[in-house]
């Protein structure tokens, strides 16, 4: 486990004992994270949480995107997306995904230190391209730093439980793959944002007309510093940073205000922020000349690799996404590559500048 998190209990092996009997079914993907739950699907993405106290807060999206060379749909590995409408309606956009399923998603033996672990494999032919990518989601029994400041200069803790994706991408074709850009996409929903719409996700009593998650404005940094958990009992520090922290303000009591970050171990070639806005038909395919005409939204500059230079992004709209890429130029033949992340949330908040 190469990352900046702290073991937090060296007795996570005797508490699965103790909540799971011999008998019992292994523990799904996400069990342990936070306190509770994050639900993954084969892809290693995600749209829902239960952690205690804190509930859902990726009603929202933790999704990766794969661009490349002559790529013939819009890149993403999961097969939907929710944007806010969609999110109080439960209902979530197709986008498209050319990925299938070698091997679903199942528990194995969690290594020492982590409270669950899981591996799928998804397999993809694009053309000349054939591609494998084999997913490991491991959730460890630890915490991590949040920096929110882009001059490194804050970070909230996280709650003990950290998910650590481990992507590891292999050409299986005979040629290589040109102008490879992955992208981890994080689209955090603080809990109770759904309380003040009607069934059809219109704000009740405010009068706008708005879609849903209305009441969800986030605030966002990129922090790149190393963050160390000040602990003298726990051990020293790991090696993930280049944080990208996204948190709740309170706009209603119904809001339960949390921080929700992603982090990674190689250094991103890009990042940003943005709103993440609402499709036109929620629940169906987006149109193909959508996004063309929403080049701000930030799930657009994903799906056309225009997400603009980094800079410092501190308040956005109310319903803001955040995405760390790496861009990856080729990829022989036989040839792997791995891209590291970790999603973990706070019920901290930054202070307001």
């Amino acid at each position: 486990m190469n990352k900046k998190v702290m073991a937090v209990a060296a007795a996570a092996t005797l508490l699965l004992a103790i909540a799971l009997p011999a008998s019992a079914d292994p523990p799904s993907p996400g069990f342990g994270f936070a306190g509770g739950e994050i639900f993954l699907d084969d892809f290693g993405a995600s749209n829902a949480t239960n952690v205690p106290n804190v509930g859902d807060v990726l009603s929202g999206d933790f999704n990766s995107n794969l661009q490349y060379r002559g790529i013939s749909d819009r890149g993403w590995l999961g097969h939907g997306l929710d944007t806010p409408g969609e999110a109080c309606r439960g209902e979530r956009q197709d986008t498209g995904s050319l990925w299938s399923v070698v091997d679903p998603l199942t528990a194995v033996d969690p290594p020492p230190g982590a409270l669950s672990a899981a591996r799928s494999v998804l397999e993809k032919s694009d053309g000349d391209v054939h591609l494998k990518m084999e997913i490991w989601a491991i959730v460890w029994d630890a915490q991590t730093q949040l920096g929110y400041r882009p001059t490194g200069r804050g970070s909230v803790l996280s709650r003990p439980g950290v998910l650590e994706m481990t992507y590891i991408l292999t050409n299986l074709g005979t040629r290589p793959v040109l102008d490879l850009k992955f992208y981890q996409y994080l689209h955090p929903h603080p809990n109770g944002s759904c309380f003040d719409v009607d069934d059809w996700g219109n704000p009740v009593g405010i009068g706008d007309g708005r879609p849903g998650h209305l009441l969800s404005a986030i605030k966002g940094a990129y922090d790149p510093k190393l963050y160390e958990v000040e602990d003298t009992g726990l051990p020293g520090s790991e090696k993930y940073h280049f944080d990208l922290t996204l948190w709740a303000q309170d706009l209603s009591p119904n809001i339960v205000g949390t921080t929700v970050g992603m982090a990674a171990l190689e250094p991103p070639s890009v990042w940003g922020m943005g709103d993440v806005g609402i499709v036109p038909i929620p629940g169906q395919p987006v149109p193909p000349d959508f996004c063309a005409g929403n080049p701000g939204l930030i799930w657009c500059q994903v799906e056309t690799n225009s997400l603009p230079s980094p800079r410092v992004t501190r308040a956005g709209p109310p319903n803001i996404g955040g995405v760390l890429g790496w861009e990856l130029p080729r990829l022989n033949a036989g040839h792997s590559v791995e891209r590291h992340v970790i999603l973990a949330l706070s019920d901290e908040r930054p202070p307001d500048p």
